[in-house]
């Protein structure tokens, strides 16, 4: 199925794939519902805070995605593409890539979690930092931080293999008993 371009950051060249498209507008299409439905929000309010949930998932995604990217740089084999796809991405390394150690794989792998982590720390000290100036804003750090590590930082660790999804885990699985001490 053909991707479509979002753009290069850095080198890093990131395609969307229709799903991710689709995902993004069925998922801001039901926080809408929420926000207006549960929450009470004007439809300008509602708009707003769907969209920027799902802005800032893509974001975080596209950090995540990074982190692999600044990691694969560091050892010498970057990756090339990121895939969006439904709602997560896939790290492309260039196919004529020689065959690596455990190491690499391994740093690679720890690149985009560690990224994932760094934001946490950072907007959870925002988070608090809003929470004692007693402002109500301190919410949306919070839950750029709940939602990053829940998906990009922990999230990444857990082996989705045996339903075809390869995760950062997965890859960690595979190498760490590999791995030249």
């Amino acid at each position: 199925m053909k991707s479509v371009s979002v753009g290069t950051y850095d080198g890093l060249k990131v395609r969307a794939k229709p799903s991710a498209i689709i995902m993004s507008v069925l998922i801001f299409m039901l926080l809408l519902v929420i926000a207006i439905a549960i929450f009470d929000a004007s439809i300008a309010v509602a708009v707003l805070a769907a969209l920027g949930i799902v802005l800032l998932h893509w974001a975080l995604e596209i950090w995540h995605q990074y982190g692999h990217y600044r990691a694969g740089k560091k050892v010498g084999y970057p990756m090339s593409i990121v895939i969006l796809w439904m709602v997560l991405g896939k790290s492309i390394y260039p196919k004529d890539e020689p065959e690596l150690p455990a190491g690499i794989h391994i740093q690679r792998a720890l690149g985009g979690p560690t990224y994932s982590f760094y934001f946490s720390l950072i907007t959870a000290i925002i988070a608090l930092a809003l929470y004692m100036l007693d402002t109500d804003l301190f919410w949306i750090p919070l839950y750029a931080c709940l939602h990053n590590l829940a998906i990009f930082t922990v999230g990444a660790f857990v082996p989705l293999h045996w339903i075809g999804i390869e995760t950062d885990g997965t890859t960690l699985l595979k190498w760490w008993g590999r791995s030249e001490a």
